[in-house]
């Protein structure tokens, strides 16, 4: 017998521990079946994505042309700079009514934006469109070589998130650019 009841009731409470540990490893367990071409596909975008990445660091350390941006974005309510381009990104700085941000590229409901001071080493940040309006084109300013390399690799980056959008498979949920190294960050699901 034991201090809180009989040995029976000690036995009892053991064995429904294990079991409580077993449910959620067998959960995990149960994995789910993607088709050879599939990850095929996906290993294959992913080092398409890697040799594009390695391009822009071999012409980092050349000369590099300048991009023009496309305008400027005027912020209409308090929101937040982002690292990538949806809510769920990690978060840089706050922002006023009134900020003015040059445009390096959009990207479905997110405007890649050049920041004036840099944080912790990023020039560019996201900004969501419905928390800004479009500048007049007389307010164009010129970018720098990092914002063109911001550019093409976000470009790259959205196009392979929209070439799994109707994947039944695999699901690209965000990705985040950083133009010093150049690196891309690809977040993705596997489907249930």
């Amino acid at each position: 017998m034991t201090k809180n009841g009989t040995w029976r009731e000690a036995w009892l409470m053991k064995r429904l521990a294990l079991v409580a540990l077993a449910l959620p490893v067998a959960a995990i367990a149960q994995t789910v079946q993607i088709p050879q071409d599939v990850m095929s596909g996906l290993a294959r975008d992913l080092a398409a994505l890697q040799r594009e990445v390695l391009d822009v660091q071999a012409q980092q350390k050349g000369p590099a042309d300048k991009y023009a941006n496309i305008g400027l974005l005027r912020v209409t309510e308090p929101t937040y700079l982002r690292a990538g381009a949806g809510d769920k990104a990690a978060t840089l700085r706050q922002v006023k009514p009134g900020e003015l941000f040059p445009v390096i590229s959009q990207v479905g409901d997110w405007y890649a934006v050049r920041m004036a001071t840099p944080y912790e080493g990023l020039n560019t940040a996201w900004l969501k469109a419905a928390a800004a309006v479009p500048v007049p084109d007389d307010a164009r300013s010129t970018g720098s070589a990092g914002d063109a390399i911001f550019v093409r690799l976000t470009e790259s980056a959205a196009r392979l998130r929209e070439s799994y959008r109707s994947n039944p498979y695999v699901n690209v949920t965000g990705f985040a650019v950083n133009v010093v190294p150049p690196s891309v960050s690809i977040n993705f699901e596997f489907k249930k």
